[in-house]
């Protein structure tokens, strides 16, 4: 039988990952910079907008509507910070964003930052930041249907300084896998419902944005222990920002959720049967630029949380942070260039921490440039990390924070019809937080190591309209500090992107081949997940001036693979979609 994926990229007009650009004369100089691109067209979630990225791996628990999230240079999920309109994504108390939850269509565009960002961005950006901005013009209508009782609904439009977009998704996801002893077997419980609304307007000199969204889907486990739970929860953004003077900036936001997780018939071996968390928090900033390079820039946040379950006494908690950080980039001749930044971070529990950042930029010419970043990079344990339980997952109150460094050095040349760019990093971790199987029922965060990670990124775009190849490869050397010096967990050593583009009149011809080495499962590198490799093929084309259509095929050689916590992957898909844009 025909599968269902959870993400569907259906044409290549919609959302494209279009790589790095040259020109290093930006706010910070020297970062390595992946820019993103949406369109309305984009069918899915953020999930499949990332899908390509130089550096990332998007990390998928089965079919449609299941948990994903991004992974950036081998950090863990915790380690991206993810903003939308300068509104953190990421639950106040920290923890891994789902990606699964921020509809494609409502994203404009994209910068996703690699490197060691905590200077500038504070905690959970070891790996890196992705800065989204929400969608300008949303006039459209899009239904998209696809394997499995896939129904996906986005819509949207303007009326004067206001925007509404709205999506709905629902799917049964019962796609059939093989097991490990090579028996078929269906995916059963993974159904999904989701959907919510995203307003964006102007209030006076400043910039509105609210969203709300909530879901409903199934927990089944991994295939050796399937499970009949399911989770729920919603979640509301409020954010304003503005600037009043062209040298001065500010934002505010406020944010909250609820997740529930419920099973009713809990497994001796792990009885939890509900766990519920609520977290909410307030923040806001304010950035100056004194000009002569200068810039000086000052954050404050409240976070709260609480939980509740079966098997642990209800507790809630309360923090209070702020940071301060100056800031100073400085073209030392036209083709040098230099910027610094030291934040001073406060927050409540722990002692203030410094953190410094430098990096270095070098563009003799307008299409060859060079970059160097050096950087501390820390990160407060999230309340998820401390006190979650789940589908065979379970925090650890007694965590503290992770604490390193990290470093990089990378090449691009760019012209019209050739761009190339290659990047070399390395990231040592005192301290680092993990999940990890502590049995073969349960995975459990842990604080109790230190940890290398080095690896080499590359990516290599030839052609243009109307044929186009674009390849993106990483490979990672990590390592637990202690003996015997086992590789890190859901980390792949090597891991491929390709894609090829073939543009008719109105119409495009695009495949993809997506390749992951095998990764570790446990402390000791004894548990493995294979290796996969997935092919799309896909076409879309304008049938009318208002009218666009398209087809894909995800998995087309229908490859078995097991993706996190020994979570099935679906096979073969088919999708289509229509669209009316006015």
């Amino acid at each position: 039988m025909i599968n269902l994926l959870s993400l569907l990229l259906l044409m290549e007009p919609s959302v494209v990952v279009i790589g790095e650009r040259p020109s290093t004369r930006n706010e910070d100089l020297s970062p390595f910079v992946t820019e993103i691109e949406g369109d309305a067209e984009a069918v899915g979630d953020l999930g499949a907008l990332l899908e390509g990225a130089i550096g990332a791996r998007v990390r998928r628990e089965g079919g449609v509507g299941g948990r994903q999230t991004l992974q950036l240079r081998g950090g863990g999920a915790h380690q991206v910070g993810i903003f939308l309109d300068d509104i953190p994504l990421q639950p106040a108390r920290g923890g891994a964003f789902d990606l699964a939850r921020l509809p494609a269509a409502w994203v404009e565009r994209g910068r996703l930052i690699r490197g060691p960002s905590a200077a500038r961005w504070g905690g959970g950006a070891q790996g890196g930041v992705l800065q989204l901005e929400s969608r300008e013009s949303p006039d459209h209508l899009a239904l998209k249907l696809g394997s499995f009782g896939l129904t996906q609904l986005d819509g949207g439009a303007r009326w004067g300084q206001a925007a509404l977009i709205g999506h709905l998704s629902h799917a049964q996801g019962d796609f059939p896998f093989k097991d490990t002893n090579g028996a078929l077997r269906r995916r059963e419980g993974n159904a999904h419902l989701s959907g919510g609304g995203l307003m964006r307007g102007q209030l006076g000199g400043a910039r509105l944005l609210l969203s709300l969204s909530g879901y409903q889907r199934g927990e089944p486990g991994p295939e050796q222990f399937p499970r009949s739970a399911r989770a729920e929860g919603a979640s509301v953004q409020l954010g304003l920002s503005a600037r009043p003077k062209q040298s001065l900036r500010g934002y505010a936001y406020a944010q909250g959720q609820i997740n529930r997780y419920v099973d009713p018939q809990p497994p001796a071996v792990d009885p939890q049967g509900r766990f519920q968390l609520q977290e909410g928090g307030l923040g806001g900033g304010l950035r100056f630029e004194a000009g002569a390079g200068w810039a000086l820039e000052g954050t404050t946040r409240l976070e709260h949380a609480a939980v509740d379950s079966d098997t642990r006494p209800a507790r809630a908690d309360a923090r209070l942070g702020g940071a301060l950080a100056l800031a100073q980039r400085r073209w030392l001749w036209p083709w040098l260039g230099i910027s610094g930044r030291l934040r001073a971070d406060a927050l409540t529990g722990r002692d203030p921490l410094f953190i410094p950042q430098v990096g270095l930029a070098l563009q003799p010419h307008r299409r060859f440039s060079a970059r160097a970043n050096l950087g501390r990079v820390f990160r407060d344990p999230s309340f998820d990390e401390l006190y979650f339980e789940g589908v065979g997952v379970r925090g650890n109150p007694r965590l503290r924070a992770e604490d390193g460094w990290g470093a990089d050095l990378g090449l691009i040349y760019q012209q019209r019809a050739f761009e190339l760019e290659l990047v070399g990093f390395a990231q040592r971790y005192s301290r680092l937080i993990l999940f990890v199987p502590k049995s073969a029922y349960l995975v459990e965060a842990t604080d109790e190591d230190g940890a290398r990670i080095d690896g080499v990124e590359g990516r290599l775009r030839l052609g243009r309209r109307p044929a186009r190849l674009e390849i993106s490869y990483a490979r990672l050397d990590h390592a637990f500090d202690h003996a015997p010096r086992a590789p890190l967990p859901h980390r792949a050593t090597q891991q491929l992107y390709a894609r090829g583009e073939l543009l008719s009149g109105p119409g495009v011809l695009y495949g993809i081949y997506d390749w992951r080495d095998a990764v570790t499962l446990d402390r000791g590198g004894a548990r493995r997940l294979p290796a996969y490799g997935l092919v799309t093929l896909g076409a879309s084309g304008w049938i009318a001036p208002a009218w666009r259509v398209g087809l894909e095929i995800r998995n087309l050689l229908d490859a078995q693979a097991i993706d996190q916590l020994q979570a099935p992957r679906p096979g073969r898909a088919f999708f289509t979609f229509f669209l009316w844009r006015p």
